[in-house]
């Protein structure tokens, strides 16, 4: 569905950002728009809804709902939501990090704990199934899986 400009949304994929529209590699939706103005039938102008970030294996690292939407007093709007994998390389995952910033504007990709600006969750996983075995929430309650 990578590449598309069919009204109401448009999707770029592999970081175009429907600037310069290529033929996708990977197949990674980099990019989500909705039409804000027509003519007729046909899109005359999009919005961000939401851009993604992807490591080398295609999973998301870091996706932002409407990236570039401000308040008034033009401080940002949009929400992260930052993904870690350990190990990043060479193996499937033993742990998932997920940072979501809750306050705009806050910066949660270092965050290990949750706070009022960002609620952090972490799955423990079995490499062998990439499945997890345990969860943590963001109120920091561990669930056991096995």
């Amino acid at each position: 569905m990578c590449q598309t400009s069919q009204h109401p949304l448009s999707i770029a994929c592999d970081g175009d950002g429907q600037q310069n529209p290529k033929l996708p590699t990977t197949g990674d939706a980099t990019l989500v728009q909705k039409a804000s103005a027509a003519t007729g039938t046909t899109a005359t102008a999009f919005i961000d809804v939401a851009a993604t970030a992807y490591d080398s294996y295609g999973r998301s690292t870091l996706t932002t709902r409407t990236p570039h939407s401000t308040a008034p007093n033009n401080t940002s709007l949009s929400q992260s939501t930052t993904t870690g994998y350990t190990p990043a390389t060479g193996e499937l995952p033993s742990s998932v990090v997920t940072a979501t910033q809750v306050t705009p504007g806050a910066t949660c990709t270092t965050s290990t704990t949750s706070s009022k600006d960002c609620h952090v969750t972490k799955s423990t996983m079995d490499p062998a199934r990439a499945q997890p075995t345990a969860v943590t929430d963001a109120a920091g309650l561990l669930t056991s899986l096995t």
